[in-house]
């Protein structure tokens, strides 16, 4: 939906639909060279990049044999997308 400001017309920012299947996959794989169990992903724009959310508020654990997403209630509908 649009919106004015001023005399500007705003309109919504639409993202592409972002493909992620395999990026934390490719992640884990490097584990063993790091020598880590999990990698706590704090950084926006990393979040992105290995999920596809696009909220303004998360982070992510990775581990060897799992991944936990959090974000706050605002982003309900669009973290489980």
């Amino acid at each position: 939906m649009a919106s004015m400001v001023g005399s500007m017309t705003v309109l919504p920012a639409e993202f592409p639909a972002m493909d992620v299947a395999g990026r934390i996959a490719r992640l884990r794989e490097r584990f063993d060279d790091l020598q880590c169990d999990a990698v706590l992903v704090t950084n926006l724009v990393s979040v992105r990049y290995l999920t596809g959310f696009t909220g303004s508020a998360a982070f992510l654990v990775v581990s060897r044999d799992g991944a936990t997403f959090t974000t706050d209630g605002r982003y309900g509908i669009q973290s489980h997308q």
